[in-house]
């Protein structure tokens, strides 16, 4: 099974709008569309997209929804600014209902629910999406491999 950490895109910060609704900037929404198409690329292709109700998430999720061709992402509020913790736990709960799961929601979370599951500090850059195959043996999960995606490091090949 695959499980698809997505942090939002660059969202802007001058728009002056509280934390919850900030938007994409133009940067945010030219890599989600790009991380999507990336992802087709290689294969993987989401199962369920589930995702942070905040603007700039809801935004990401919903960008590459369209580029997938897929449902619209559901929301759960749980993953609005969640600990590396509450990803992990909603991502292996929800986990059974797919082969591959997006999740989309925030740093410090993803980068410390990447890190955690990698055993190496992981770098999660808005758009940056760690593709983690998972293997689960009675109630627990093994990571078997991990590929992370930046904007940047797409751009550039």
């Amino acid at each position: 099974m695959t499980l698809v950490l997505i942090r939002h895109g660059k969202s802007d910060w001058t728009s002056g709008t509280e934390d919850f609704m900030r938007p994409l900037n133009k940067r945010g929404l030219r890599d989600a569309p790009m991380m999507a198409e990336e992802l087709k690329k290689r294969g993987i292709v989401p199962g369920r997209m589930i995702t942070s109700p905040a603007l700039r998430a809801l935004t990401t999720a919903q960008l590459m929804a369209d580029s997938f061709g897929c449902p619209p992402p559901e929301e759960k509020s749980s993953l609005y600014l969640a600990s590396a913790s509450e990803i992990l736990t909603l991502a292996f709960r929800e986990l059974d209902s797919t082969d591959c799961l997006f999740l989309f929601g925030h740093n410090p979370g993803m980068s410390y629910a990447v890190s955690g599951l990698m055993d190496t500090m992981t770098s999660m850059p808005t758009c940056a999406a760690a593709v983690l195959e998972l293997s689960k043996k009675d109630d627990s999960f093994t990571l078997e491999n991990a590929l992370v995606l930046r904007p940047k490091e797409i751009l550039s090949i």
